[in-house]
């Protein structure tokens, strides 16, 4: 029953191979393959036949009956598979905006997560920044069972992304972020530290223009910054309520060529109040990746200045469909 369950029910979620010629032998002389009907073991020939095509594919997961540093017994693999693929984030209502607005728009990237969501196979999960280990840390304790053999931390099936919070392009990681990777690597959790400063540094300028009908002034003042300088720029709260000369000399050197008007703008005022005072940034700004009029172009256009930063680490002009492709590969 295990083994049924196995093939037919976790087949419509992940990839199954077998293209050893003993281990095909094996299965289709099996009491197990016999007792199959004709339409289930047609469905079991054409999964050979699929993986002998795939010559190249490398097993995430290889499951035998005794098991082994890199194998999972059948109970082991099930109890695995069942979970949902999970991507922890710093604040799952708010940055869900954001994720689900780069699924809507990399089509090509998002047809196997648009499939894995609709059958909430994968779900997104708050982690709250540094509590993020705390979350994960309960789900190793599930994984306590004698059933499982191996360490906890290898049966997760999380992705953990995390904004920068870097106020300029060179600027260490903060340490509560150094501390965090860390544990993710500790524990053989993949994760994504966002080139910008955070998610809402990815909504285009335009959409800011047209979907906010107060704050204009501070609008056409931060359009006003170079690609780089809106990357890391605090939208929510402005400069610092300093003199240009008073800041810290990292930040007056990644602002310099800002004129004295639009620095007074962007310091003087925020976007704490969105349209008048009625809408709290916090809530309401992520909401705005929701918008209609954002398309696949605009925002590859946020990341094609990219290469141009000088950086020590160069970004990636395709950050975000390849950050598509990298959750993709773990589903």
């Amino acid at each position: 029953m295990s083994l049924k369950r196995l093939y037919f029910e976790f087949v419509k979620k992940h990839k199954f191979f077998i293209n050893d010629e003993e281990e095909i032998d094996l299965l289709l002389n099996s009491y197990w393959y016999s007792s199959l009907s004709q339409i289930e073991k047609q469905e079991i020939n054409e999964w050979i036949i699929y993986s002998s095509t795939i010559s190249s594919q490398t097993s995430r997961l290889i499951i035998e009956n005794t098991p082994s540093e890199n194998t999972l017994t059948l109970p082991e693999a099930i109890k695995y598979l069942e979970q949902p693929f999970k991507i922890i984030v710093e604040n799952v209502l708010n940055d869900s905006y954001f994720l689900d607005c780069l699924i809507q728009n990399f089509r090509k990237q998002t047809k196997n997560i648009v499939h894995f969501k609709s059958e909430r196979w994968l779900m997104y999960e708050n982690g709250g920044g540094t509590t993020i280990p705390h979350v994960i840390d309960a789900t190793k304790k599930s994984f306590n069972g004698k059933l499982f053999s191996k360490p906890s931390s290898f049966y997760l099936r999380y992705f953990v992304i995390i904004d920068s919070d870097k106020k300029y392009p060179d600027m260490e990681l903060p340490q509560s972020k150094k501390e965090l990777i860390k544990y993710l690597e500790d524990n053989d959790v993949p994760y994504k530290i966002l080139e910008k400063r955070e998610m809402e540094n990815y909504l285009p300028v335009s959409i800011l223009e047209k979907e906010i009908s107060d704050n204009q002034d501070f609008i056409r003042a931060f359009s006003r910054l170079n690609p780089i300088q809106k990357d890391y720029f605090d939208i929510e709260n402005g400069f610092p309520n300093k003199n240009f000369k008073d800041l810290d000399g990292n930040l007056k050197d990644f602002f310099s060529g800002i004129s004295d008007e639009d620095y007074g703008v962007l310091r003087s005022f925020n976007l704490k109040s969105l349209n008048g005072g009625k809408d709290n940034f916090k809530s309401e700004f992520p909401k705005l990746f929701e918008s209609d009029k954002i398309d696949r172009e605009m925002l590859l256009n946020q990341c094609s200045h990219h290469s141009d930063t000088k950086s020590k680490s160069p970004y990636d002009r395709l950050e975000l469909p390849n950050l598509l492709i990298q959750i993709d590969k773990l589903l």
